[in-house]
Order: structure tokens, then sequence, then C-alpha cells
């Protein structure tokens, strides 16, 4: 199950791929100015954060992506 959420304080869009995947064995890769990749030892793609998410994505995104919860 995927889980985005959004924090409207710190504008940042978190997509999780892999619930609950988090600690030391997560390893974040900026591929963007404010956007990263979030990998697990293995390599693979456990999420995805965007900061400043209301200036970045295009219009309506933010809201469609928020629509998916």
């Amino acid at each position: 199950m995927i889980v985005v959420t959004y924090d409207a304080k710190t504008d940042v869009l978190s997509i999780e791929l892999v619930v609950g995947a988090e600690g030391p064995h997560v390893a974040g890769e900026e591929v963007y100015p404010g956007a990263a990749l979030l990998f697990d030892a293995d390599g693979r793609l456990l999420g995805i954060e965007i900061g400043t998410a209301s200036k970045v994505l295009p219009p309506d995104a933010l809201a469609s992506l928020l629509s998916l919860k």
C-alpha cells in the first residue's frame, strides 16, 4: 500500500512505497534540489520526498496526489 502525506508547515510531500521503512538502512539520494529518492541497503526504492512541494509540482498535482489517500 502506498502512503502519501503532506506536511503543510514544512511543505514536504512524502510518498512511501514501503510503509514504515525507516532507520539507518534507508539512504536518500537527492535527484533534484529538494527532491530525494529513498533506498534500502539492497538498492530497492522505498519512497520519495519532495521539499517545497507546492512550488515545484505542477498545478493541481499536490491535490491529486493527496486524493490517493
